[in-house]
């Protein structure tokens, strides 16, 4: 897998992962969270607004759409043993210093076995694509499935995944700012295929 570097932290960073490891905590919530089939669902349940109270008082420029459908990805990812094992105060930075893939690079890893065929597949992947440009929940669907299928194949950040769920929506918005190499679908399809092209050999 080729080496990532994550981003600089943001406040919202930390207030995304205190969330997401009281779920641990908030099983029903999490519970809750799985089982909406759609994002209208998830803004009825108290796990999606703990979230959305938490990063209202940071003032973060989110959509209630755009936190209901990090909190249902985010319900499907649960904390290592090794996570857990930590200090309180030590898991954030372990996380933040030893996840550092990008959610998209991991889907276009290698499969176990030098396969040269990566986790997700192409076909899968281009479905996201596709779902990311559209105003309904099918992106949220596709996303969840993809997570659910990584879980415990890689090491998914859930922080990450987040920011890359606030960056779909501000472009989904604001599409004359967010075109061309800006766009959420440039950002995930360079990742993706970049890193194939780590391991593929040519034919």
């Amino acid at each position: 897998m080729s080496d990532k570097k994550v981003q600089k932290e943001f406040p919202h960073h930390r207030i995304i992962f205190d969330w997401w490891m009281g779920l641990e905590q908030h099983k029903g919530e999490r519970a809750a969270l799985r089982r909406c089939d759609s994002i209208d669902a998830a803004l009825e349940q108290v796990g999606f607004h703990r979230l959305q109270f938490a990063l209202r008082r940071l003032e973060l420029k989110a959509s209630s759409q755009a936190i209901a459908n990090v909190a249902c990805v985010l319900a499907y990812l649960k904390p290592s043993i090794d996570l857990l094992n930590e200090k309180p105060e030590q898991r954030f930075v372990k996380l933040m210093q030893e996840c550092t893939t990008r959610l998209a690079v991991q889907m276009g890893s290698e499969r176990e076995g030098k396969t040269e065929k990566p986790l997700i597949s192409e076909l899968r992947f281009q479905r996201l694509l596709q779902a990311a440009s559209q105003a309904d929940d099918d992106f949220s669907v596709q996303l969840r499935r993809i997570v659910r299928h990584l879980d415990g194949k890689a090491t998914v950040n859930p922080v990450l995944v987040a920011d890359d769920i606030f960056y779909r929506f501000w472009a989904l918005n604001n599409p004359d700012k967010y075109h061309g190499s800006k766009s959420f679908q440039f950002k995930l399809a360079k990742d993706y295929y970049q890193e194939i092209f780590t391991y593929q050999q040519d034919k």
